[in-house]
């Protein structure tokens, strides 16, 4: 759609669905049927947007909305009315469903007016072909029935009837209905725990054969659910099900629990509160004996939650043995997310931690998912967080080697670099190791690059040695680091937060010692100097100074990008091009020694092309103007 096409009576669409129409010979050509799907899907949207170019380098994004007026609603029907005889083809009736069950969910933002004109042309055409007995057909009226309702519609009252069932009823039982937590102006927690209320008392009285009812039933909705319906919602409501039936049948609650495992490859729900329940009502052997004479998917998953919900005072020296062979023995997808668990085990094995986590480590080597459980160790969370070289005696470098398996799932848990400070006070040269992981995952690591923060070396005793070290093996990994402006070394000097006066008078002592020191070695200048960026034009200046003190090389200084160089804006670049020209005319007191004739002449050549490039975005400017 384009904003101007009412001026012409929607030809262009109207031509492109009565040609698809005709090509898709009443749904017998499949692949021309669902072209006409998505092209009506567009079609049927009332908000849309226009890109245009305007003057100069400016793109100008138009949203606007259709009006259901003489023009537009003939065009509509006639979608409407085709969508009707392409949903009586199998093949294309799911993608027709998918079409209206969107058109559904946007009605309400979309407005009443469009609503109000399309009610008659799918009540003529497409929902009297629907099947009142198809659960996935009664979901979606029932929410169209909804929406016309908030909307102030008007709609024949019976569809409410026609398209409602008990596992249409399930549906409202199992989802979590926002609009109902609006009502009773509820918080999230509340309305959980009112709806926990309601499952409970729901619940009541229940048999085995109400169970088996209840559970496929939840089958048949999981079948037809989509999206987060089916694999959030419905999971959640069937998980707080469960919870209920604990309180609600708790004398037959383990067979309804070894009945529904029979389901579990449907449903996949988090098996960590139902193996605590049975906890509480069977022996852990019995436990055991449930989850293991059962043949369902993710067993192991929940033998992962039998281990981790096992209780503390059960605990025997055959427990912890069992499960250092359960993890190594279980797939990455189905281990428990944490070890604090572990904790409970070390009153029979003190050694419990530094076996699970040398087959985490070493199973991470074929498999990187294994170290999903070693992020959490790193994390403030964790029970263990900051002990780790007293739980892993004698093998001190197991907790380096967990550290990097873990940061090999690039989900970076270590933002703040809390763990690593621990790691590098304990080994600075970890911090290399560190380095060579991240250049084993990036080719060019830049300024962007998720890494934990090392802001905690500016704290060291020795922090200009130590800088300066990690800032050369850095330049070492790449040999034309020295020429990218925002390497990973700038990620030192960004300021993020309010910095201490302290901070920054040993940033400025870094670069002035580093500079003074390594002055002959220009691409290590260079490298320090694509940091310096950060710094003010004075510090910069200065920096300046105290280089060309110490080298007099003209080559060397040419090889150093001195300029101010902005590399966004917005607006005019004639201010940005003026500022750039008085830093490199606060240069020109440096060379007033004959030594410098060269120096001098190079920076009065860049001043001069400032010039030139000023005259030239004035020129732009008054043009663009116009």
């Amino acid at each position: 759609m384009a904003i101007g096409d009412w001026r012409y009576a929607y030809y262009i669409q109207a031509h492109i669905i009565d040609t698809l129409v005709g090509l898709m010979d009443k749904g017998e050509n499949y692949l021309f049927g669902r072209l006409f799907i998505l092209i009506a899907n567009s079609f049927l949207k009332v908000e849309h947007q226009e890109h245009q170019w305007s003057s100069g380098d400016t793109i100008s994004i138009i949203t606007f909305r259709l009006f259901p007026d003489e023009q537009l609603l003939p065009l509509r029907e006639n979608i409407v009315s085709n969508m009707t005889i392409l949903a009586a083809n199998p093949e294309l009736e799911p993608f027709v469903l998918g079409c209206f069950r969107e058109y559904v969910g946007r009605i309400r933002r979309e407005g009443k007016e469009m609503a109000e004109a399309d009610l008659p042309f799918l009540e003529k055409h497409f929902i009297k072909t629907l099947n009142t007995k198809n659960i996935s057909n009664c979901l979606i009226m029932q929410d169209y029935c909804n929406h016309l309702e908030s909307l102030g519609l008007s709609f024949p009252k019976a569809w409410k009837e026609e398209f409602f069932n008990e596992t249409l009823e399930l549906s409202n039982l199992l989802l979590e209905d926002r609009h109902e937590r609006r009502m009773l102006d509820m918080g999230y927690e509340e309305y959980n725990q009112y709806r926990h209320k309601s499952l409970v008392e729901h619940f009541s009285g229940v048999s085995m054969n109400d169970f088996v009812d209840f559970i496929e039933k939840c089958k048949m909705l999981h079948q037809v659910l989509s999206g987060r319906d089916r694999d959030y919602s419905l999971k959640t409501g069937l998980e707080m099900c469960l919870r209920a039936l604990f309180e609600a049948a708790p004398e037959i609650y383990p067979e309804l629990v070894s009945k529904y495992l029979e389901y579990d490859d449907h449903f996949e729900i988090n098996p960590h509160f139902v193996v605590s329940n049975l906890f509480n009502i069977l022996s852990s052997s019995e436990v055991l004996s449930l989850l293991s004479n059962r043949k369902f998917r993710y067993k192991k998953l929940w033998l992962s939650a039998y281990f981790a919900q096992f209780p503390e005072e059960s605990i025997t020296k055959n427990e912890s043995v069992l499960l250092v062979e359960h993890i190594s023995n279980t797939p990455s997808n189905e281990l428990h997310g944490w070890l604090d668990y572990l904790d409970k085990y070390k009153h029979v094995d003190c050694e419990i931690y530094s076996k699970v986590v040398s087959v985490l480590v070493l199973k991470s080597n074929e498999d990187k998912n294994y170290a999903r459980p070693l992020e959490h160790l790193f994390s403030k969370q964790s029970t263990i967080f900051g002990k780790w070289f007293d739980e892993f005696l004698p093998d001190k470098e197991l907790v380096f080697d967990a550290y990097l398996a873990g940061f090999n799932l690039k989900r970076y848990w270590d933002y703040s670099g809390d763990a690593l400070k621990i790691l590098v006070n304990e080994n600075f040269n970890f911090l290399y190791r560190l380095i060579d992981q991240i250049y084993e995952n990036e080719k060019w690591p830049d300024l962007h690059t998720n890494m934990p923060e090392l802001f905690f070396l500016w704290e060291r005793e020795r922090y200009l040695e130590e800088i300066e070290g990690y800032a050369k093996y850095l330049q070492c990994k790449d040999e034309y680091s020295y020429r990218y402006r925002e390497n990973i070394f700038s990620k030192l000097f960004t300021k993020d937060k309010v910095e201490s006066e302290d901070i920054s008078l040993k940033k400025d002592t870094f670069f002035r010692v580093s500079i003074t020191k390594n002055a002959d070695d220009i691409k290590f200048i260079c490298f320090i100097f694509n940091a310096a960026q950060y710094l003010s034009e004075k510090s910069r200046r200065e920096l300046l100074g105290i280089f060309i003190n110490s080298n007099t090389k003209f080559k060397d200084f040419q090889t150093l990008d001195c300029e101010l160089t902005t590399r966004s804006w917005s607006g005019s670049l004639v201010p940005i091009l003026e500022r750039e020209k008085n830093f490199l005319e606060s240069l020109l007191p440096f060379f007033t020694s004959i030594k410098f004739l060269e120096h001098r002449s190079y920076v009065e050549k860049q001043i001069e092309d400032k010039l030139k490039s000023i005259e030239y975005e004035k020129k732009r400017d008054y043009l663009e103007s116009r």
